[in-house]
């Protein structure tokens, strides 16, 4: 492809990379299961690699001020299947 062919294509909006991306997710934590993962260690593991590459992208501090506010947003809810009240 050349460089005008690049600069002419119409990429992906965020919400559907996101979504392609979640599918993805989805089907490899599948997989991990079918074969004997447990779903905490596929937890744990996709949560260790998600801030590894994060780190790598944006830096230890930027991603650590990210870290630092997931604990209220996780008390709020906003990561639970089956929606609780605070």
């Amino acid at each position: 492809m050349s460089e005008e062919e690049v600069t002419d294509a119409v990429l992906p909006s965020e919400d559907d990379q996101r979504q392609v991306a979640f599918d993805i997710l989805l089907e490899a934590w599948q997989e991990a299961l079918s074969v004997g993962v447990e779903p905490d260690i596929m937890a744990q593991t996709a949560i260790h690699a998600a801030l590894s590459d994060m780190v790598d992208f944006h830096g230890e501090d930027e991603v650590a001020e990210l870290a630092s506010g997931l604990e209220k947003r996780v008390q709020y809810g906003e990561f639970s299947l089956q929606r609780t009240q605070h």
